[in-house]
This record gives C-alpha cells, structure tokens and sequence, in this order.
C-alpha cells in the first residue's frame, strides 16, 4: 500500500500477492507427484512432449491446482478485505468497517453475509470444476 496507493491497484497487488504463492506450490506438487510409471508408459509409445503434459501430467496434477485455487481464493478475499478494512474508501471491508464504527448494524451484518456468500459461491464453483475436471477419477477410485 506504500508504494501503489490506497486504490484499486493496491487491492489487486494485495490479492495477486496472497493468492499466486498456494497456486504456484500446488501446481509444482501437482506435477511433482505423477507417478513415474505414467511416464515412463507414455514416453515408451513415443508420445510428444505436448501430449505428454495435455494428456498425462496436466489431468494428474488438476486436483492439486484446484486445491491451490481454492485456497487462493480464499486468502485473496480475506486479504482485500483486510485491505479494505485498513485503507480504503470503498469495498466490502471498507462497508463492514465503517457499519462497525458508526454503529449499523445491519449494514455490518449485510456487508458480512454477502462475504459468506461470495466465498461459498466460489468454493462450489471451484468444487464443481474439480469435480467437472476430473470426473474420469471418480469412476477410477470408486468414488462418488
């Protein structure tokens, strides 16, 4: 906030910041933990490097992502809305902050619910990507 101001790019630098750390490590384990034998199978019938990563790791490594998005997600929303709260002349945080000082408590508590869902409308949205994403898993493992 020093250096980009109290403003929007300040809140966008603040969620990129608090969000692209889970998603880059869970991308890296995603793709860390394909199983060798995958590979190693793929690579023995000759398949391009392209195929390789469409077909093999990127599918492997999906749930790993998404879990990252996930958690991204939701670190990015309570991080804007720190922000908000801190150093900000408009937002939710900012809504919910200035309800607390001034005594509203039903702009508080409003402010408050559309939080609640927002964050369980991406949480299912993310969910049903996941779920959408790899549904040839849940046919493999037996899960529903």
């Amino acid at each position: 906030m020093l250096i980009l101001g109290i403003g929007e790019a300040s809140k966008i630098a603040i969620t990129f910041y608090a969000a692209v750390f889970f998603l880059l490590i869970n991308t890296i384990v995603g793709v860390k933990t394909v199983d060798p034998l995958l590979l190693k199978a793929a690579k023995s019938v000759g398949t391009s490097d392209w195929d390789l990563f469409r077909k093999v790791i990127f599918p492997w490594a999906i749930p790993s992502i998404v879990a990252g998005a996930r958690l991204g997600v939701k670190a990015s929303l309570f991080s804007v809305i720190a922000a908000e709260m801190l150093a900000a002349r408009s937002g939710i945080g900012y809504l919910i902050q200035n309800a607390s000082l001034m005594l509203k408590s039903a702009d508080m508590y409003a402010g408050i619910l559309t939080l609640t869902i927002v964050g369980l409308a991406l949480n299912y949205a993310l969910v049903w990507i996941e779920k959408r994403a790899t549904h040839w898993r849940a046919t493999d493992t037996g899960l529903t």
